[in-house]
């Protein structure tokens, strides 16, 4: 499967799962580079011609723009593959078409990073093109015909969307936060400190955070006695907050969450902060759901659906004005809770605030939304990105 990444990478960076897939996607769109999980030179060389052909910052650097750049182009790409449509020829064991060869490996790896990546139709190629069709109810020929080609297709073409139908663009940010009468910045600020910028884990599971106090109390709701399910528990049922627990893996955190879903479903599911704004579970309503099971399934679709959950929230909790007019200490204390001092969460969201391009890192320069159109223009003939 593929993951979902945005990370920055440049050359020396030791990243290897993320470099392999960069490294493979390019290489689906056209281009020679290996695909080895290392960031050396020629890889460097390859990004830059990607951002010289799609008007990014010629740096050799990849960042959360370039990367949805080359998710969408990639989605785009593979909608327009077709057996039919393309001259594609028959491959198998014997074939020496060594580029061919090679992309159709880069698309099993994508489908399966357990793929080796060759330019050789090899014994290992073989075998896995064997148990592709063996999943997909073909004949188990070890031959790429069209019918498996349009199957190999279908499979990179659903975990490339996969990938791309999660994430939120600037763009969809800005038009979004001014349609709903917040500053795109401020916004910004928020998803920054709430989940340092993505809704979701690379596993491709929302961002959450378990609380083991709210857990506490949600179960002593429902008539459950907390103190008698601590032994053996002690990591998720605890009587008062602590961040001794927190864990940025998302395997821990899932582990914390499933283990209080054994104990109770709906309690557990609303002990949690979820997506990329982090909305406790048991707020449920105030973010527009009748239940906790309808905010999750919701919560797990996009980061665009994460998006519209923030925007009710703001408006039936009480917090939007305080975001709309930037006063960062009472939309602290309403979005975080009394306890928000601790954390310097109001700080942190001013700090955000100001680091944004969209207001040029000042706020006496002009008005945030005429900012924002002004980079946008500047933005047209000469792109950047951090």
């Amino acid at each position: 499967m593929m993951y979902l990444i945005t990370d920055f990478l440049k050359e020396g960076k030791d990243k290897k799962i993320a470099i392999k897939q960069l490294q493979a996607l390019l290489v689906f769109l056209g281009d020679s580079i290996s695909v080895d999980g290392d960031f050396g030179p020629m890889t460097t060389r390859a990004v830059k011609s990607f951002q010289e052909k799609h008007s990014l910052s010629v740096d050799g650097k990849i960042g959360e723009q370039s990367w949805i750049k080359l998710y969408k182009l990639s989605k785009d790409y593979a909608e327009s593959l077709n057996s039919d449509d393309e001259i594609i020829e028959d491959i198998s064991i014997d074939s020496e078409d060594s580029t061919l060869i090679r992309w159709l490996s880069v698309i099993l790896y994508l489908i399966d990073n357990r793929a080796e990546i060759s330019s050789s139709f090899s014994k290992d190629l073989e075998a896995t093109v064997l148990e592709f069709q063996a999943q997909k109810g073909c004949e188990e020929s070890g031959c790429v015909d069209s019918g498996v080609w349009d199957r190999v297709f279908e499979d990179g073409r659903a975990e490339i969307d996969g990938i791309y139908s999660l994430l939120l663009t600037n763009e969809y940010i800005d038009e979004k936060s001014i349609e709903n009468g917040l500053a795109p910045a401020a916004v910004k600020a928020v998803i920054k400190v709430e989940s340092s910028g993505r809704g979701f884990y690379q596993d491709k599971r929302p961002t959450i955070l378990f609380e083991g106090h709210k857990f506490w109390g949600q179960l002593k709701s429902k008539g459950f006695e907390p103190k008698e399910l601590v032994e053996g528990n002690e990591n998720i049922l605890y009587p008062y907050w602590t961040k001794k627990y927190y864990s940025r893996s998302s395997a821990k955190e899932y582990s914390r969450l499933d283990r209080a879903i054994a104990i109770d479903e709906e309690s557990a599911l609303k002990s949690a902060s979820w997506g990329m704004f982090q909305i406790m579970g048991f707020n449920h309503k105030s973010a527009g759901f009748d239940t906790v099971y309808e905010f999750v399934e919701y919560i797990k679709v996009s980061e665009a659906n994460q998006l519209e959950a923030f925007f009710t929230f703001l408006k039936k909790g009480g917090c939007f004005r305080h975001l709309e007019s930037k006063d960062w200490e009472k939309f602290a204390r309403c979005y975080n809770g009394s306890g928000f001092k601790k954390n310097g969460y109001d700080s942190k969201l001013e700090k955000a605030y100001f680091k944004s391009k969209d207001i040029g890192g000042d706020e006496k320069i002009m008005d945030e939304i005429a900012t924002l159109y002004a980079n946008e223009l500047r933005e047209a003939f000469t792109v950047y990105e951090k």
